[in-house]
């Protein structure tokens, strides 16, 4: 080897030690808000805009990552402003996106924005098989929850415990959140976790303890009892009418009508619920 190519290679070798610094750097300024450094690193020539950081301790996360997780918008407008960048792409070590972090903690700003990105995957999901939709209905971050059923979020993943969104709301007795996921077309509300609960029986168990602080948990557990009850009565009656004449339709339609649901496994006829699950479900007229 010559001189040259020695003296070639090892500027090189050294230049890509730059970068690899410079692109931790990116990482880092992006994680602690500082937007004037992300704005110079990412105009540093060969810097990689979707470099992953490689501490385990950091999750092997990217720029647009740690931003999004961190609730810096501002850094999240320019990392997605930038040429090549991955919207998609996942944690080294946790297989976190940029929109299951914002969902994880509630970011709801960067959450639409990163939703708007061409090519977005909406179910992505992480080392745990969570999705943004089941974080975010766990963490209560009702917003997030609407958006991401609008961008058509799939409502009955379940993640490695096989827990879905519902029964994350349904446990913390987030009435807006259940609302939400039960007026999602195909939601499967008899869904079951790994140990046989599904998200009646979660809120149920709640709703039992001594103390627990929240108060939604009865009107969840009513809210899923009627589902499909609510569901037959939804086909039938249309929703234009004024209050009054969608109370008298739907009287004549429990009389004249035999529509069978289920719940739990079990059928039954809409006929045969009692006068309180009627006066309920008249409610949501």
């Amino acid at each position: 080897m010559s001189i040259i190519d020695a003296l070639t290679n090892t500027f090189l070798n050294r230049r890509a030690a730059v970068t690899r610094i410079l692109q931790d750097r990116l990482i880092n300024a992006a994680r602690d808000g500082h937007t004037a450094i992300v704005e110079r690193l990412l105009a540093a020539p060969g810097i990689d805009v979707n470099a992953k950081n490689e501490s385990w301790t950091r999750w092997g996360e990217t720029a647009l990552i740690a931003a999004a997780r961190n609730g810096n918008t501002a850094i999240v407008d320019m990392l997605l402003a930038a040429p090549g960048i991955d919207v998609n792409l996942e944690g080294r070590w946790n297989d976190e996106t940029a929109l299951i972090g914002a969902a994880e903690y509630g970011h709801t700003a960067i959450a639409e924005r990163v939703l708007a990105a061409p090519g977005i995957d909406v179910n992505a999901k992480n080392y745990e098989d969570e999705t943004a939709l089941i974080l975010a209905a766990r963490n209560d971050h009702t917003a997030i929850v609407d958006m991401l059923l609008a961008a058509g979020a799939d409502v009955n993943v379940q993640d490695a415990d096989r827990e879905t969104a519902l029964m994350g709301a349904a446990d913390n007795g987030n009435t807006a959140i259940v609302d939400m996921l039960l007026a999602a077309p195909g939601i499967d509300v008899n869904a079951k976790r790994w140990d046989g609960e599904t998200a009646l029986t979660m809120a149920e168990d709640r709703n039992e303890e001594r103390g627990w602080v929240r108060k939604g948990h009865r009107a969840v557990i009513r809210a899923i009892r009627v589902f499909p009850a609510e569901q037959a009565m939804n086909r039938w009656i249309p929703r234009q009418r004024d209050r009054q004449q969608d109370r008298i339709g739907f009287r004549e339609f429990v009389r004249s009508t035999r529509v069978r649901g289920t719940y739990d496994g079990e059928e039954y006829e809409i006929d045969r619920l009692p006068r309180r699950a009627q006066t309920f479900i008249t409610g949501f007229l």
